[in-house]
């Protein structure tokens, strides 16, 4: 199994050094190739010699660096201390991953539910759904308000919507 990387990953190089980067950790600012074979992406060095500086580096030679939300358990550091590291080294991603670790989101899925029923209670009087409410029975017309309210969110929040 490969591991996946995505923009704004904390990465580490782990490659030989022959490509003239020398060890270093840093952040994906973007995936430059998916070609088999070619997989590469766009590094922003947070330190060593190139540091602020950003390459190129095949995908084989980067690691994932390990969440400081996965070392929450380190002595002498308390929650709101490693809340403010993670938002500094890792963003709001990483903060994200601390309270996903520590069982903090759970109630999500009762606002995500709130939000589907809010939209399909919203596309249910929306004139665009004039034509199939003529057209479709009740059952079919309840099946495409849900159908399209889970495609709206999905391509309103999905990676890459504006």
């Amino acid at each position: 199994m490969s591991t996946v990387f995505f923009e704004g990953d904390h990465v580490d190089y782990v490659g030989d050094g022959l490509d003239g980067i020398p060890p270093a950790q840093g952040r994906i600012m973007a995936v430059a190739s998916n070609t088999p074979g070619r997989e590469a992406a766009h590094v922003l060095w947070g330190n060593g010699p190139r540091e602020g500086q950003i390459d190129i580096v095949g995908l084989h030679d980067l690691e994932k660096s390990a969440s400081l939300a996965t070392m929450s358990s380190q002595a002498n550091v308390t929650a709101p201390m490693l809340v403010r590291r993670l938002m500094k080294r890792e963003g709001s991603s990483g903060v994200l991953q601390y309270l996903a670790l520590n069982h903090q989101l759970e109630t999500w899925t009762d606002i995500a539910n709130e939000v589907v029923r809010f939209v399909e209670s919203r596309l249910r009087v929306d004139a665009s759904m004039e034509l199939p409410y003529e057209l479709l029975d009740g059952d079919q017309m309840d099946n495409l308000i849900v159908t399209s309210a889970q495609t709206l969110l999905r391509d309103m929040f999905s990676e890459g919507a504006a």
